[in-house]
């Protein structure tokens, strides 16, 4: 249960090292531990460490200590839960407390241009009751959050007044409020198995079906003394496979608003594509639009080489709508060497972001390509080490390093059980 060591990973012409341990059965008795420190282009270098008991003193309660020194995003976290440890369990529970801190930095396109730093702590409480058979299951949640944060040091570094005023606008107000909410969710579950879709020679599972949610809250002043803001947010998730064929749709969207005043929208939409031609060889295509449209007209999404596009900085432009189109040809070869199996992908990405009212043009579209070598590690473990060679026409050759696929078909956020 013990692994660990040195990592490198590169994306957006970054490169980031790590060096740590981690053991999932720590002294036999089923706990979680990992320490790892980072070494990072161009910031403060960092440690990172996390506890999880699953079973708190023996009974049905986990323990979850989590801290991080990380210089834009700094944590110190405890939580105590009880999780659905099976699909009959109907109750969860879980308390939380968070203090966290940092820097952000306000970007221009690739320019850099005003930082802030900020400050704050965190407590939520959530409970969600569900009923229903193995395959189908009606969810209802509850939740409430204590929210402080307030901003330091704001700095500006650009002369220019469209940057300046850019920067201003986007300077976060100390923020105090309580926020309550309800949700409910339904999902039923179908299931695949699949090979040589993100992994190699083993069999990979796949939870497949229908998956919706609705949710409702509103967020109170200090005192609960008037409201500061509402917000609606649905979701809805469909996955299809045939014997060749594996295909997911997720679709997202949230609404800030107080009385008729819109504050905020954020929307995600994302289509991925599997298609297995022949034993070595799958074709994948992922479509994503994505845009987060605020009331001060902030540019907060980016498009570069850590969101979609290989052979790019990680910042290159920055908008309020964001497209990625990537098409990959992986392929798995029954080659091995000192037991590493090794394989290969053939790809091109294609990225566009925006901002409200612009024209959409092809010639605005970021275009990269390139090839790349896969090795999996699948005696020891299941995972791939990816070192892919991107070239575009703004940066030339570029060299993307990291474990994992690029990007990868299974949904993180999707749990039968657990948290």
């Amino acid at each position: 249960s013990l692994s660990g060591g040195l990592n490198v990973s590169r994306d957006g012409n970054e490169t980031k090292y790590n060096l740590g341990v981690r053991d999932k059965n720590f002294l036999g008795r089923n706990q979680f531990v990992s320490t790892y420190y980072y070494h990072q282009d161009g910031d403060d270098d960092y440690f990172v460490a996390g506890f999880t008991e699953q079973r708190f003193f023996g009974h049905p309660f986990e323990l979850d200590l989590d801290y991080s020194s990380n210089p834009v995003d700094e944590i110190k976290r405890i939580g105590v839960s009880r999780p659905f440890y099976n699909l009959n369990q109907s109750a969860s529970y879980s308390v939380r407390l968070l203090k966290t801190g940092g820097r952000r930095d306000t970007y221009n396109d690739d320019i850099v241009i005003a930082e802030s730093f900020y400050d704050g702590d965190m407590m939520s409480a959530v409970g969600r009751y569900r009923f229903g058979s193995h395959e189908e299951k009606l969810e209802f949640g509850l939740a409430y959050r204590y929210r402080f944060e307030q901003t330091s040091r704001a700095a500006i570094f650009s002369v220019n007044p469209e940057d300046s005023a850019l920067a201003r606008s986007g300077f976060p107000i100390d923020t105090v409020y309580h926020r309550t909410s309800a949700s409910v969710s339904y999902s039923g579950f179908e299931y695949a198995k699949f090979r040589q879709v993100d992994g190699f020679g083993f069999t990979e599972d796949f939870v497949l079906g229908f998956f919706g949610s609705l949710g409702y809250g509103r967020a109170f002043r200090p005192d609960f003394d008037g409201r500061l803001y509402d917000v609606a947010s649905t979701g809805f998730s469909r996955y299809l496979a045939s014997s060749r064929d594996l295909v997911m749709f997720d679709y997202y969207h949230d609404f800030w608003f107080r009385s008729d005043d819109n504050l905020r929208h954020t929307t995600s939409v994302c289509g991925k594509y599997y298609r297995k031609l022949s034993a070595p060889v799958t074709i994948v295509f992922r479509a994503i639009y994505e845009s987060d449209s605020r009331k001060d007209e902030t540019n907060a999404l980016i498009l570069g080489g850590t969101t979609g596009v290989r052979g790019y900085d990680k910042y290159y432009l920055t908008g309020d709508r964001r497209m990625v189109l990537n098409l990959e040809g992986r392929l798995y070869p029954d080659l091995t060497i000192l037991s590493v199996r090794l394989g290969g992908v053939i790809f091109s990405d294609f990225g566009r972001i925006w901002k409200a009212g612009d024209p959409m043009k092809v010639r605005d579209f970021a275009m990269s390509a390139g090839l790349g070598l896969r090795l999996a590690f699948e005696k020891s473990s299941r995972s791939i080490v990816r070192i892919d060679a991107a070239y575009s026409d703004v940066n030339g050759w570029q060299l993307s390093i990291g474990t994992g696929q690029y990007f990868s078909a299974q949904r993180p956020g999707l749990r039968l059980t657990g948290r």
